[in-house]
């Protein structure tokens, strides 16, 4: 039997499509592009989908 490989986030930011997760994926994404930063990758969780996409624009 094969064993599941499941991937691996930094961080995971639930309610990402809220008005504070909005907040905290733009603080995130300012952590994520900087050279010297631990944080390289990370994943947003919510209810709706169309609402993730507009919470990364």
């Amino acid at each position: 039997m094969t064993e599941l490989q499941l991937p691996t986030y930094d961080i995971i930011i639930f309610g990402a499509s809220g008005f504070i997760g909005k907040y905290v994926v733009g603080e995130a994404l300012k952590f994520l592009n900087s050279p010297n930063s631990p944080l390289k990758t990370l994943s947003l969780a919510g209810r709706n989908s169309s609402k993730l996409t507009e919470s990364l624009k």
